[in-house]
């Protein structure tokens, strides 16, 4: 059913990226993060927005093609 799958995606792969840029801003603003700790941090921002972006584009794919299914 396509709602139990957008719900299992919204849970494990939505949050989880959001859950891991949260956390990377949470560590910066409470670290007073240097210079090249930030290049660290932004390249696992770059790969979990990345990831992010891919999530919601799969959960469109998802619902275009329950759509024109119908």
């Amino acid at each position: 059913m396509l709602e139990d799958r957008l719900q299992l995606m919204i849970s494990h792969q939505l949050r989880r990226y959001l859950g891991n840029i949260k956390g990377i801003f949470i560590i910066m603003e409470a670290s007073g993060t240097q210079e090249n700790d930030f290049v660290e941090m932004r390249e696992a921002l770059r790969e979990s927005i990345e990831a992010l972006e891919g999530a919601v584009k799969e959960m469109e794919h998802e619902l275009r093609a329950n759509h024109s299914g119908r």
